[in-house]
């Protein structure tokens, strides 16, 4: 199992990670599935270069990479019949912390209210 960052790709508009995986190498080894402590989550995959290992890319805001983050303990990764078990380790941590992209507030216009980008209704007058 590895987990890389990727600035970005044709599956995401910004920052990335890509999983890869052992995998029994058959039709049921079209995602990955991730078990942790905070829940189970599965990306989709596809078979990798090297024979018997399939990867899948999701963005930085996706469930699968807070499962990935907010884990603790062991976790467990299955592609098609074959997993992989260890410990999640503060490296895993970091990697996933330092590739999600810097909290940005929203935008507040000059009245001091927060910009949500659509007009106040207009109610319709009576006859």
């Amino acid at each position: 199992f590895s987990v890389t960052c990727r600035a970005s790709g044709d599956e995401t508009d910004g920052p990335a990670l890509e999983l890869a995986s052992i995998s029994s190498g058959d039709e049921a080894a079209d995602s990955i599935h991730i078990f942790t402590s905070a829940g189970n989550a599965q990306i989709a995959a596809r078979p990798d270069k090297t024979p018997c290992t399939v990867f899948g890319v999701t963005d930085t805001l996706s469930l699968a990479l807070y499962v990935l983050a907010a884990g603790s303990g062991e976790i467990k990764i299955v592609s098609g019949t074959k997993g992989v078990t260890f410990q999640i380790d503060q490296m895993l941590e970091d990697l996933i912390e330092s590739c999600r992209p810097a909290y940005v507030p929203p935008a507040v216009d000059t009245t001091g209210e927060e910009a949500t980008g659509a007009d106040a209704e207009e109610t319709p007058s009576g006859p």
